[in-house]
């Protein structure tokens, strides 16, 4: 699975945090997701917010470039580089890089269009995964404290879909301080802030209230993802600041922090799901209801509500 690679093309990229310009060379890619292509758009953007000079090399001779170019990353970037093939709408097997909205209205299109790479029928599991993924968008909004990227991808030879979040901000420990959670303890980790998060009915902004007297997040997302991506037999990364969380299927999950004082600063999710073994979707929500310790709604199809 590409995304318990992860980790290590982030460690990679966190050397050009103390450089003066850096090269992004991609003689030898072979492969691109929408972890790591959010996470590549969210390391520079970063970089950029800080002046540093930066440049892809050797794109000319990468073969699979223009998948890359496809995914609207150039676009996002601000970069103008010539595209040697035709653009065709109307796929549902990928979603291009787009950010996150900050309007918590404007999310439902767009995690409309994440979950239908998984559940192109729209059926029951596409339901859920909208409410999962309507979710943790606004989760990168609130952690990064301004722009956050999306993407979205089928692999039809492999069966797996797959999903990227990405933002170039604070950090889960620091959304957690800055918004006063009653989660934060003075001396957290950044690794236990983050284990924190997967916690279902756990969130940085579930104690502050909207005009409509609710939280402005329910807390589940990112524990519900988790539990889809385990009965789907998937996998799942997430990462902020010197920190690091994978899962396999319904392995025993693995995590710890970068070396060498590394970090990505900032939030990636990256998850991928099988599609030959998404089953019923009531009885993967009850299950993972179970598993999360969720008392169900009197109305199931509401989910969380």
């Amino acid at each position: 699975m590409f995304e318990n690679n992860l980790r290590s093309l982030l460690d990679v990229l966190a050397l050009g945090d103390d450089a003066e310009r850096i090269d992004l060379d991609f003689q030898s890619v072979r492969y691109y997701v929408p972890g790591g292509i959010v996470a590549v758009v969210a390391k520079i953007k970063r970089w950029q917010r800080s002046g540093k000079e930066w440049q892809f090399t050797n794109y000319e001779e990468n073969e699979n470039f223009g998948y890359f170019q496809r995914m609207d990353v150039c676009n996002i970037l601000g970069l103008d580089l010539p595209e040697n093939f035709s653009r065709h709408s109307g796929s549902e097997d990928f979603v291009p890089v787009v950010r996150v909205p900050r309007s918590d209205q404007d999310v439902g299109p767009i995690a409309s269009k994440l979950s239908a790479c998984v559940d192109p029928n729209r059926g029951e599991t596409f339901r859920l995964l909208q409410f999962v993924t309507s979710e943790a968008m606004p989760n990168a909004r609130q952690h990064s404290g301004g722009e956050g990227f999306v993407s979205a991808q089928y692999a039809k030879s492999k069966e797996t879909a797959r999903i990227g979040v990405a933002d170039c901000g604070i950090g889960i420990l620091e959304s957690f301080r800055s918004n006063a959670s009653p989660f934060y303890k003075q001396g957290m980790t950044e690794e236990q802030a983050l284990l924190l998060a997967l916690k279902p009915e756990v969130s940085s902004t579930m104690h502050l209230k909207t005009a409509y007297g609710h939280s402005p997040n329910r807390g589940v997302g990112l524990s519900m993802m988790r539990e889809l991506m385990a009965l789907s037999l998937g996998a799942m990364t997430l990462v902020s600041g010197n920190s690091w969380w994978f899962q396999y299927g319904q392995r025993a999950p693995m995590f710890g922090t970068f070396k060498h004082g590394r970090r990505f600063d900032g939030t990636v999710l990256a998850a991928a799901f099988l599609r030959s073994q998404i089953d019923d979707y009531f009885e993967m929500l009850k299950r993972a209801r179970m598993k999360l310790g969720l008392q169900p709604p009197d109305d199931v199809g509401k989910i969380f509500l």
